[in-house]
């Protein structure tokens, strides 16, 4: 329950967060340059989800280019991101949108249960994060429709990471080889 009671915090801190944003960095969807709003328009129309608000600016954690939070908005760091690799940032980004609207009992559970601060390899191979670096590449993947409860079974038993990571190698995840961080 208090895992719950923190994550619906974090809903709270994350709308807050978009209230304070200074307005230096706060760049609304309409004000997006046209190449990026085409992009962002033709990424939802194939996800099937509204178009979302997006905040262009730098975002502190080094390894980060951008972050969906909790299906509410989408940050981007276009600075740590080589020519257009920001449209593959972005499209990851927009695929956790999409599983945020579709699998919100999937992403409620991966935020709860795995510990990303302690834990790199549970951030690296849960399968909301596979999902989206395959998407953001192009490919395809029906990995969150494994049931939350399977998801369970293997953190329960030591094995989530393990079978993580041959399911990102099998659907051709090639990030999976390389270490988390």
């Amino acid at each position: 329950m208090k895992k719950y009671i923190a994550f619906i915090l974090m809903y709270i801190f994350a709308f807050v967060d978009k209230l304070l944003a200074s307005s230096k960095e706060r760049k609304r969807f309409d004000d997006c340059s046209e190449y990026i709003k085409k992009h962002i328009e033709e990424e939802c129309r194939k996800l099937r989800i509204r178009k979302p608000f997006v905040i262009i600016g730098l975002i502190n954690r080094p390894k980060t280019k951008g972050e969906c939070v909790g299906g509410l908005y989408i940050r981007i760091d276009p600075l740590k991101d080589k020519g257009d690799d920001y449209l593959s940032t972005l499209r990851h980004e927009l695929r956790h949108m999409q599983q945020w609207k579709y699998r919100r009992d999937a992403m409620m559970w991966l935020h709860v249960n795995l510990d990303k601060e302690k834990d790199k390899n549970e951030y690296w191979y849960n399968p909301a994060e596979i999902d989206a670096r395959l998407y953001s590449r192009g490919y395809e993947s029906n990995i969150m429709d494994i049931p939350v409860d399977s998801f369970a079974e293997m953190k329960e038993n030591g094995t989530f990471i393990d079978q993580m990571k041959a399911v990102a190698l099998f659907l051709g995840d090639v990030y999976a080889e390389i270490d988390c961080y």
